[in-house]
């Protein structure tokens, strides 16, 4: 009985020093790179949505000066096909659309207004599938223009904007739709380079914040290695 006991404690002891060593060891190279994507994938619900669109984008303007973007106001999370329209509704739906964020800003002198949209995608090969499916560019047809009562981003006419652009970033497709404020087509007008520096520096900016890679994922409480 003495030695089948004492057998019995070795047991325990033995596996309580394994459970303790697969706990302590350092993560391997394959479970941080795994981390990373789930971190990523699930960064825009563990994300504040004023941390997703933050309050003032700064960046260069076309004279080279340093310049600020204004957030107008930001959606509640949408269906892909109540925030987007019927062509790029249904590229991405057949690569598993889960959602879209959105976001209005407008520039400095607010002349120029944009909606930044991202669409959540099951990882980043469904992404970029769904953007060449679409193609990285149309004339007509994006994501749905977000607009509010009583601010700039509400201008009648604004609505009427014709400048797109789809790209893809990580497990996210990013979009925008940008105009003129006094509705002014850009068709008519030609793109004036403020208007799509305000456009690629706020998608720049919300790209960035979904998809730049932390330096340790695994020292988040909630991503497990």
């Amino acid at each position: 009985m003495l030695v089948v006991f004492a057998a019995g404690l070795g047991g325990v002891a033995g596996g309580g020093w394994l459970g303790y060593s697969e706990l302590a060891r350092t993560a391997t190279h394959a479970e941080i790179v795994a981390a990373s994507q789930a971190e990523a994938e699930s960064r825009w619900e563990r994300l504040a949505a004023g941390q997703i669109f933050p309050a003032a984008v700064r960046y260069a303007a076309p004279s080279g000066l340093l310049t600020t973007a204004y957030r107008v106001g930001i959606a509640p999370r949408s269906s892909c096909s109540a925030a987007l329209d019927p062509p790029l509704a249904a590229a991405l739906d057949r690569r598993g659309c889960t959602a879209v964020l959105r976001g209005t800003y407008t520039d400095a002198s607010r002349a120029f207004v944009v909606t930044a949209g991202v669409a959540v995608m099951p990882n980043p090969a469904a992404a970029q599938h769904a953007v060449s499916g679409f193609g990285t560019s149309k004339p007509q047809g994006g994501v749905k223009w977000l607009a509010f009562p009583g601010t700039v981003a509400d201008i009648a006419g604004t609505a009427q904007n014709d400048w797109f652009g789809v790209f893809h970033s990580g497990p996210y497709v990013l979009m925008f739709a940008a105009g003129a404020t006094d509705g002014e087509p850009v068709r008519v007008s030609g793109l004036n380079p403020a208007l799509a520096d305000l456009a690629f520096e706020v998608e720049r900016t919300v790209a960035a914040v979904l998809t730049e890679q932390p330096r340790n994922p695994c020292q988040d409480q909630d991503i497990q290695c």
